[in-house]
């Protein structure tokens, strides 16, 4: 809960999308009709302006989140950061939605990292069909 009472939603976003167009839309959204209840919105961008901000917040933020949505970029993407965060909220049973083309999906599975482009830092973010499992 934050401190207002309400649940906390986080939303995820990489650094290089912090003042973008796709993250001013997505404060935007109506998460409440997502949720089913009002929430507290806490965005990445607002947190942390480096990875030293983050290792130091993250701990007692994790522990207040109740549902979390996360933007990709470079056209489907998930650096991994935002990939970290995804994993550890969803291994803590959070339920998590991919912020895709203006609509959140939770119908999302993440590719395995790619170590010849960009180092390993990014992890492919694809859709599955609404009617098979999500594999995460």
């Amino acid at each position: 809960m934050s401190d207002d009472g309400l649940p906390v939603l986080y939303l995820m976003a990489p650094v290089l999308l912090y003042d973008s167009p796709v993250l001013a839309a997505a404060r935007q959204y109506p998460f409440d009709t997502l949720t089913g209840c009002p929430v507290q919105m806490e965005c990445a961008s607002d947190l942390y302006c480096c990875n030293r901000c983050w290792i130091a917040q993250w701990p007692e933020l994790r522990a207040r989140i109740k549902f979390g949505v996360f933007l990709d970029h470079l056209d489907g993407f998930a650096g991994r950061g935002t990939f970290a965060e995804v994993m550890e909220l969803l291994a803590l049973s959070v339920p998590v939605w991919w912020y895709r083309g203006g609509e959140p999906t939770d119908s999302f599975r993440f590719g395995e990292a790619n170590y010849r482009d960009w180092g390993g830092r990014y992890r492919a973010v694809m859709a599955v069909p609404e009617d098979a499992p999500a594999r995460r």
